[in-house]
C-alpha cells in the first residue's frame, strides 16, 4: 500500500483521486505551503501536485520539494486543465516527475503509482 499525497485545492479532484486508486494511504493538503509541511510530516511515496493554487502555486512547490534533502526523493505528478505544452515543459523544469491533464484516464493514474512507488499496491 502506498502513502499518497494530494496538493490541491479542489476537494473534487482529491476524492475523485482516491476513489480511482482505490486502497492506499492518503493525506490531502489544500495549498503550497500546506503541502509542503504536510510532505515533511508524512514523507508520501508520490505525490500528486496541482499547478494552480493559492498561497504557492505547484511549480514553486514542486521546486521546494526537490530541494528538500527530505522530500527531493518523492516522485511529483503534475496535474493541471491546461494541455498547453508551456504548462508541461514548466513542470518538468521546476522537476516534475511526471504530468497528468484533467481530466485523466483511471487507468493510467494507477499504472503511474504503481510504476513510480515500485508497485507498493494494496
Amino acid at each position: 500500500m502506498a502513502k499518497i499525497l494530494i496538493i490541491d485545492d479542489s476537494v473534487a479532484i482529491s476524492s475523485l483521486l482516491k476513489m480511482h486508486l482505490g486502497a492506499h494511504t492518503f493525506r490531502d493538503a489544500r495549498d503550497g505551503q500546506e503541502g509542503l509541511s504536510v510532505a515533511r510530516d508524512f514523507v508520501p511515496d508520490v505525490i500528486f501536485l496541482d499547478i494552480q493554487m493559492p498561497k504557492l502555486d505547484g511549480w514553486d512547490t514542486c521546486r521546494q520539494l526537490k530541494n528538500s534533502p527530505l522530500t527531493r526523493h518523492i516522485p511529483v505528478i503534475m496535474l493541471t486543465s491546461c494541455k498547453e505544452e508551456i504548462e508541461q515543459l514548466r513542470s518538468f523544469e521546476s522537476g516534475a516527475d511526471e504530468f497528468l491533464s484533467k481530466p485523466w484516464n483511471p487507468s493510467e493514474v494507477s499504472l503511474l503509482v504503481d510504476r513510480l512507488t515500485g508497485n507498493k499496491a494494496a
